[in-house]
């Protein structure tokens, strides 16, 4: 009888479990408003306008889009970047647009809309007098500073011969190289070249690392399958259409 009692509960907890796991998916497709969750640290992705302090960037552009063709109001909630995925699973946002790359480790856990940037290479950045830092191996022993989460902190990790220095922002790792905190500093090609509009009177020296560029895409709940069915084809047309590729080009990523 005891063994029934707990097979039976078993059974009501899944249900249960089902039942709300369906109710967040339909209420997420029938709601008016689009709520993305975003990490204004990661220019050209997304940033603090500093006339304006509104959130803008490439991501920010592409997210009012998608909100526009899906004919919802956009609600964008700045949060830490270690917050996203948390804040995603408990459903308190319905996606995520923060350079996220869709890896196999990610997957496990939520799901990604098709990639809109398949190409934004990491490359190692360093003072120009630095001379022993040309390529991966030259890392090894040196303290090299990384954003959290991002494709240069995964690949990275693999080789343990190099200390990580793991930093919240791009921002971090800049100052942090300027003042001769780190070695050397792996962020997105875009980034770096987004500091350079802005910082002049700066020498540094770069190298590309093999097979890790940064593909971005949305990030959305396990249950939100219905939510990823009605963007990846808005995405899809977005591309076909030109309008990602003037996306693209007004944030100096074509």
């Amino acid at each position: 009888m005891k063994k029934i009692i707990i097979y039976l509960s078993v059974i009501c907890i899944i249900l249960t479990s089902y039942y709300a796991y369906v109710q967040q998916s339909q209420q997420t497709c029938t709601r008016h408003d689009f709520i993305v969750g975003i990490s204004p640290d990661y220019p050209p992705y997304a940033q603090i306008d500093l006339e304006t302090g509104q959130i803008v960037g490439f991501e920010v552009d592409i997210v009012n889009q998608i909100a526009s063709r899906l004919g919802k109001k956009l609600i964008i909630k700045d949060m830490p970047f270690n917050s996203l995925i948390i804040e995603l699973i408990a459903g308190q946002i319905d996606a995520i647009a923060a350079g996220l790359t869709p890896t196999p480790a990610r997957k496990k856990n939520i799901l990604f809309s098709h990639p809109y940037m398949d190409d934004d290479e990491n490359i190692a950045i360093s003072k120009k007098n630095n001379l022993d830092i040309t390529g991966l191996h030259s890392l090894y022993g040196k303290n090299v500073a990384v954003n959290i989460g991002y494709t240069a902190d995964t690949y990275l990790s693999q080789y343990p011969e190099i200390n990580l220095i793991r930093l919240k922002s791009p921002s971090d790792g800049f100052m942090a190289l300027q003042s001769d905190s780190v070695d050397a500093f792996v962020v997105a090609r875009s980034s770096f070249e987004n500091y350079q509009k802005n910082n002049t009177g700066y020498e540094f020296q770069t190298f590309t690392l093999p097979n890790s560029a940064d593909a971005c895409a949305l990030a959305y709940a396990k249950y939100s399958t219905q939510l990823q069915a009605q963007i990846d084809p808005i995405i899809d047309a977005m591309i076909a259409d030109g309008t990602m590729l003037t996306i693209k080009t007004k944030w100096g990523l074509a």
